[in-house]
């Protein structure tokens, strides 16, 4: 940590040194095998160590579909969200942050336990990930968290405001160290895409928005979020690190998908919205975006009509009919299941799908067909 940093942390009252309550982690064997497991590095400032995790990709870089470009602004997403002075900010001075926590709830005592960041530039594209050994580690974790930050200019989250600042700012507070999100603006982008696809997306999760529109297909180690705070719980009552490397792959595409959404949702031009490049954005949303960023004050007209909300086709239904078409091919009921098969992309097609969703559904659909063929052919 270099000296200019220490001696603003210092001009802000924190002080020097560990309070004499304060204690170092003791480590057992297990911690052999975490280095072994995670490749890290303990970082050390004044409040005790912590973890970090850091990776580099060379640009040109590619989530999914989307390329990770850099030669664009905040541009016209700042002037939706109210946020004029971040217009002309670069991508390259936005850090995309995530967190993992012990709680899914918005409690005092919820801890960050792992804090993922992502910075993009027209060489690399680096994420930054501070993991907690142990809860003793926080204030430590803490100050790196500052110090990362303190080279951008804007944050950019996921439902930050409503969780991950508010949570990270808490701990702050409770540890009495200086808030370093006063300082620079927070562009929240679930508060965007509801505005874009209100009335056309099933669902607004940044897991749905980026398998369906970003083209990214998670691997064999993804952890669902629900289960990450019961993993940790295990790591710390255990020492085992064995699941933690699936919880930082979690943490890690999700900061990313974050770089990748705004790429996607900026267009070829940041100056002003492409709904061609954008997927079903309807006219009423249009109207709403238009609104805002021409400077028109935005009221409810009742007399306009609504657009009518398209039928949705959920995940849950998808995978509940496909689930019995497997069962009613066990049982050599395939008029059945043909039938099941040919409504589910009727459906599909009435839905209006994501290209990406719709081409996979497709791909497996076709797969299920050909399968019921192939056992129709063997039996007669």
């Amino acid at each position: 940590m270099d000296d200019d940093f220490l001696r603003k942390l210092s001009d802000l009252g924190v002080s020097m040194g560990l309070p004499a309550n304060e204690h170092s982690v003791n480590f057992t064997k297990e911690s052999i095998r975490f280095d072994e497991i995670i490749q890290s590095e303990v970082v050390t400032n004044m409040f005790g160590s912590t973890c970090m995790i850091t990776k580099s990709s060379k640009q040109p870089y590619i989530h999914g579909l989307i390329s990770l470009d850099t030669d664009k602004a905040v541009g016209w997403l700042a002037k939706l969200q109210s946020l004029p002075d971040l217009e002309q900010i670069p991508l390259q001075r936005i850090l995309y942050l995530d967190i993992e926590t012990t709680s899914l709830a918005k409690s005092s005592g919820n801890l960050p336990f792992l804090i993922g960041m992502c910075h993009t530039s027209d060489t690399q594209v680096i994420t930054r990930q501070i993991f907690m050994r142990s809860p003793a580690e926080e204030k430590s974790a803490l100050v790196e968290l500052i110090r990362l930050i303190d080279g951008s200019d804007a944050v950019v989250t996921y439902n930050g405001t409503s969780f991950d600042i508010e949570i990270l700012r808490s701990r702050l507070h409770l540890h009495k160290l200086p808030d370093p999100f006063m300082q620079r603006k927070h562009l929240d982008l679930l508060h965007v895409t509801r505005k874009l696809w209100k009335n056309t997306l099933p669902s607004r999760s940044l897991g749905y928005i980026e398998m369906c529109l970003l083209g990214v297909a998670r691997n064999g180690m993804e952890i669902p979020g629900s289960q990450i705070p019961q993993i940790y719980y295990d790591f710390i009552r255990t020492g085992n690190p064995e699941l933690i490397p699936g919880v930082l792959y979690h943490n890690e595409v999700d900061i990313i998908s974050l770089a990748a959404l705004m790429n996607y949702i900026l267009g070829p031009d940041h100056n002003r919205p492409n709904y061609e490049a954008i997927h079903e954005v309807d006219a009423e949303s249009r109207y709403l975006i238009d609104s805002i960023l021409s400077g028109q004050i935005v009221t409810k007209n009742k007399s306009r009509k609504q657009s009518k909300t398209k039928q949705a086709l959920l995940q849950k239904d998808i995978q509940n009919s496909l689930t019995l078409v497997g069962n009613l091919i066990n049982e050599a009921n395939y008029t059945q299941a043909i039938e099941i098969l040919l409504d589910l992309q009727y459906k599909a097609i009435e839905s209006k799908m994501a290209p990406f969703s719709r081409s996979r559904l497709d791909s497996i659909i076709k797969t299920k067909l050909d399968e019921i063929y192939v056992r129709i052919n063997k039996t007669t």
